[in-house]
């Protein structure tokens, strides 16, 4: 299922929760409304039918697994109107930054993608009419076997890590990804934001730790039930959280000083729904940053492109122009 159809549910059911509507009457209210798909519906109603519980039907659905764990930790701790609200603050910074991927990207990739192309019926028609032994000519006919070669390289990468994320434990995984230095900001906001969420939830509903790791093993996310698991041997051999929290090199360490603080004033719960706020605000700041870099990137490319392909045509001719005094 897409970003805008999460987001359409999501902000749906928010505003019938919000209005005191239960399941059961938001369902037979946007069946009769027509606002949802009527085969979407039919599917909501039959799983509240064999007692299924809110999040089990989105995740059927094919919601993303974030949206279906923070909903399942929310039927928990109770408190799934302000869960709801999260949930469509973050899927619409996810669109925003959707967005502004395509609107930055689109232009550039479509004029490299249209220089590739008249540099293939350069090397077919034009560059064999050229001094061949000339640099710049060898150098442009090089140009498309290396972006060929840049492109088989990305798709390998991507692949290999998609392969490793589905056969290795999610610690592992994460363990490794933070050791490439231009991914490791990101992932550490991404996780400690999420993580610091739903932990401010359940510590607001005044939960105790050993309750919140156990909630966390009980989960869908392999992530959170590998994480539940590691906490819950550390916890039982003595260590505090604050302390195991910083073995994870893919926490940043300030969610450690977050719980530490929080525990110390006794208001660990609003702590951390802060840091939380402020962590996904810079996650969300980098990667705009790193999207307002991608279009000069892409366009000093083209042109260096641009400046090769007039060297390896124009060139030649003036040599050939050239009179011997």
């Amino acid at each position: 299922m897409g970003l805008q159809q999460e987001l359409k549910i999501v902000q749906l059911f928010h505003n019938l929760f919000a209005t005191g509507f239960h399941l059961g009457e938001a369902l037979d209210f946007l069946d009769h409304s027509g606002l949802l798909d009527k085969v979407l519906v039919d599917r909501m109603r039959q799983g509240m039918r064999t007692g299924q519980a809110f999040s089990s039907i989105l995740g059927q659905l094919g919601f993303s697994g974030t949206v279906v764990s923070q909903l399942a930790l929310a039927e928990l701790h109770g408190n799934i109107l302000e869960s709801l609200t999260q949930l469509e603050g973050h899927l619409q910074s996810l669109i925003q930054v959707r967005r502004k991927l395509v609107a930055v990207g689109t232009y550039p990739l479509l004029l490299l993608g249209f220089l590739m192309v008249i540099i293939v019926g350069l090397q077919s028609y034009v560059l064999p009419e050229i001094d061949q032994g000339n640099q710049w000519t060898q150098m442009v006919q090089v140009i498309p076997l290396v972006f060929l070669a840049f492109g088989l390289c990305l798709a390998l990468v991507f692949i290999g890590l998609a392969t490793f994320y589905r056969h290795k434990p999610r610690l592992v995984f994460f363990r490794m990804l933070v050791i490439c230095p231009g991914v490791r900001g990101f992932v550490q906001a991404y996780l400690s934001a999420s993580l610091a969420r739903e932990w401010a939830s359940l510590f607001g509903q005044g939960l105790a730790l050993a309750e919140i790791v156990g909630l966390m093993r009980g989960q869908e996310s392999v992530f959170l039930v590998e994480l539940g698991a590691d906490l819950d041997q550390a916890l039982n051999g003595g260590v505090s959280l604050a302390q195991q929290i910083r073995t994870y090199p893919f926490l940043r360490p300030e969610l450690a000083l977050m719980i530490e603080y929080g525990e110390f004033k006794s208001r660990l719960g609003q702590e951390l729904a802060l840091y939380s706020k402020k962590t996904w605000e810079d996650f969300f700041h980098r990667l705009f940053r790193l999207m307002d870099l991608i279009q000069p990137l892409v366009f000093v490319v083209v042109a260096c492109l641009i400046l090769l392909l007039y060297a390896a045509m124009l060139l030649p001719i003036y040599q050939n122009l050239e009179v011997p005094l």
